[in-house]
């Protein structure tokens, strides 16, 4: 048992690589008038986060990234027109553009894997059994909050592949997975490409208390995929007070690939295995897209429907799948 549990851990390792984005409030600059009295070449911005306008006040660019320095801000001096008693200068800000959005602070990696018991990421429905060519098959990535607590921003990922005697390190070619917006109730593509940065993520929204969350997936497998077995491993993953990752508990699964033509009989839903030792890939997020998942709360039931901004992602794929696959066959031998 301990080295099944070691050894899916080293699927889980391999494929784990998500890390977050802690939304920031934008900051705010104020450009005091050396008049004592408004003129007539006042300048007036109005931000776009504060309703009431300033005579004096500037709105700055907000970061496009946490390294970049801020724009500095030039005085010019407006004349005053005719039949003014002020001739004092009044200081404006040079304006640029930049992104509309609140910039994110990305969680870091401190070596260990910090795990919040109460903040949970699972599937429910993920078959068993996938024959090769069969189509989509349905299944719901499911979050849930059992805490008092409000998380302001959880990012969440689906990292899966397929392993084979050919690709024993494990693969995302023979794979599609899809999640449904719930705005539009179209299908969107999920990543399974190891060589991509993006792969596997999902997107983000904030987890009020004892909130569930709900996202309809689906996945096939491609006819031309030789017999093997496949892995999904849920996670969410937030930055804490410190600004360091902490994980959701995630679990992993697993489900047989059967090829194509095969009869796969009765077929039970993918039970949970433990994952053992996580340890996440120090791999960047990347992307942007907004989606809406389904909520409930669990005292009244009510529905909610919370904002997921800046779809963002990033793994590596399964690693370590050729290690579980030899003791897959190891088994099926004895």
């Amino acid at each position: 048992m301990k080295l099944r549990r070691a050894l899916a851990a080293a699927a889980a390792t391999a494929a784990i690589a998500p890390a977050a984005l802690l939304a920031a409030p934008a900051a705010f600059a104020e450009t005091p008038s050396e008049s004592p009295s408004p003129s007539a070449s006042e300048t007036v911005t109005q931000s776009p986060e504060d309703p009431s306008p300033s005579p004096t006040e500037t709105t700055p660019t907000e970061e496009p990234t946490p390294t970049t320095p801020a724009p500095s801000t030039s005085a010019t001096e407006a004349p005053t027109p005719g039949g003014t008693p002020s001739s004092t200068p009044t200081e404006t800000a040079t304006p640029t553009t930049g992104p509309t959005e609140e910039p994110g602070g990305e969680c870091a990696d401190d070596g260990d894997y910090n795990e919040d018991p109460e903040l949970s990421t699972t599937l429910v429905g993920l078959p068993s059994k996938v024959v090769a060519g069969s189509g989509f098959h349905g299944f719901t990535f499911q979050v849930k909050n059992d805490s008092d607590r409000s998380y302001q921003r959880v990012d969440f990922g689906l990292f899966a592949g397929t392993v084979h005697e050919s690709a024993p390190d494990g693969t995302g070619k023979y794979l599609t997975l899809q999640y449904k917006d719930p705005e539009t109730g179209a299908w969107k593509a999920i990543s399974t490409d190891e060589n991509d940065a993006g792969s596997g993520y999902i997107g983000y929204t904030d987890v009020r208390p004892h909130e569930t969350l709900k996202v309809d997936l689906r996945l096939s497998v491609a006819k031309s995929a030789p017999e093997g077995f496949g892995y999904a491993i849920s996670v969410g993953v937030y930055a804490d007070d410190e600004g360091n990752c902490v994980y959701s508990t995630g679990e992993y699964y697993e489900f047989d690939v059967l090829k194509a033509g095969s009869e796969p009989g009765k077929v039970p839903p993918a039970d949970p295995k433990p994952q053992g030792g996580k340890k996440p890939l120090p791999h960047k997020p990347e992307g942007n897209t907004e989606i809406s998942p389904q909520g409930s709360l669990a005292e009244t039931g009510s529905s909610s429907a919370l904002p997921m901004i800046a779809l963002i992602g990033g793994v590596a794929m399964a690693a370590g799948g050729g290690a579980v696959f030899v003791v897959r066959r190891r088994r099926a031998t004895v």
